[in-house]
């Protein structure tokens, strides 16, 4: 996350594997050459995380948890539940697929 907040595409680029895909809080598919072509261009924001699992199953790790981004006056960007899937190779954990869904658009039936 403070890859992303401080926009610095060489150590996100060592956190995203070759191949990593994201599915974005608007159901775009993302590459992982477009998301750190983008970086330098962010807004500038502060990102927290909240509710966030961990679980590892050998060499595959699965993250879920809520991101709510806050532009620099502090005020609410966005929200977001996601799930992040990392690999572990060559002696370190590297992102794979991520998928995000806006909590705005989480319904619960009543």
């Amino acid at each position: 996350m403070r890859a992303i907040e401080r926009r610095d595409t060489a150590r996100l680029g060592c956190r995203l594997a070759a191949g990593f895909v994201e599915f974005n809080w608007q159901g775009r598919r993302i590459a992982r050459e477009a998301i750190l072509a983008a970086l330098p261009h962010r807004p500038a924001s502060a990102l927290r995380l909240t509710q966030v699992e961990a679980r590892v199953y050998g060499d595959v790790g699965v993250v879920r948890g809520s991101n709510t981004q806050r532009d620099p006056c502090g005020r609410v960007v966005g929200t977001v539940r996601f799930t992040d899937i990392f690999l572990f190779r060559v002696g370190r954990w590297q992102a794979f697929a991520a998928q995000e869904t806006s909590v705005s658009a989480v319904r619960t039936s009543r």
